[in-house]
């Protein structure tokens, strides 16, 4: 290496380090501006009308309507019914006990399908043994035990008709559930409300922006 080189090279390594503490401060003030950008108090939100409350939330975030899920024809539930013998009924309030009871009303199915369920296989295991025993003891029982399933499955059917009609007037449907509907028509009738409520879209409510008093401008 020739002396001129070196010489060459030693005024360079002198440059570098001249330059060194300009280029750290350049990049601590260019951090600092950054993290000032990103902490700013007085910009302004992201989405000020994207504020909803806690349930129009909950829906604007759902992809689809939950009610779609449950949609199912009331012919077809009509014939499942016949078919089985009513046994379709509590069947029917056992396979929509999910969606129910996930719904946010007070009240709940809890244990009333499945008991329901129990006392209509009771029903049906009484009357074939009473029928082929000729057994007039187990043929009273069996009416007794049917009566009773009967009752239970009407008063779950109102608590259903209950769940949808606090879940249509949470989501601003406006779609009532009868009572008379309930009584006579039974799940066919709720059904026929739940494919309403997979038509009929949820209202969702904003927040009430707050209203920011200004600072009084002084006035010179």
């Amino acid at each position: 290496m020739s002396d001129d080189e070196g010489a060459r090279r030693r005024e360079r390594l002198r440059i570098d380090d001249r330059r060194a503490p300009s280029l750290a401060l350049l990049r601590a003030v260019t951090d600092d501006v950054r993290m000032a950008d990103d902490a700013n108090p007085y910009a302004p939100p992201a989405d000020a009308d994207a504020e909803l409350d806690d349930e129009g939330s909950e829906w604007r975030r759902a992809k689809r309507n939950p009610f779609e899920d449950e949609r199912r024809s009331v012919l077809v539930c009509v014939a499942l019914a016949f078919v089985s013998c009513g046994l379709y009924t509590p069947i029917w309030l056992i396979r929509r006990q999910r969606f129910l009871d996930a719904l946010r009303a007070d009240k709940k199915l809890g244990m009333l399908p499945t008991v329901a369920l129990l006392s209509y296989i009771a029903t049906f295991g009484l009357a074939f043994i009473g029928g082929a025993a000729q057994a007039h003891e187990i043929l009273a029982v069996e009416r007794i035990v049917s009566v009773a399933g009967g009752i239970l499955t009407l008063v779950t059917n109102f608590r259903v008709a209950a769940i949808l009609r606090s879940e249509f007037a949470r989501t601003g449907r406006f779609l009532s559930v009868s009572g008379v509907g309930t009584f006579f028509l039974g799940i066919f009738y709720l059904q026929y409300k739940i494919n309403q409520g997979a038509d009929v879209a949820p209202r969702l409510k904003r927040k009430k922006k707050r209203a920011v008093d200004a600072e009084p401008v002084a006035s010179w």
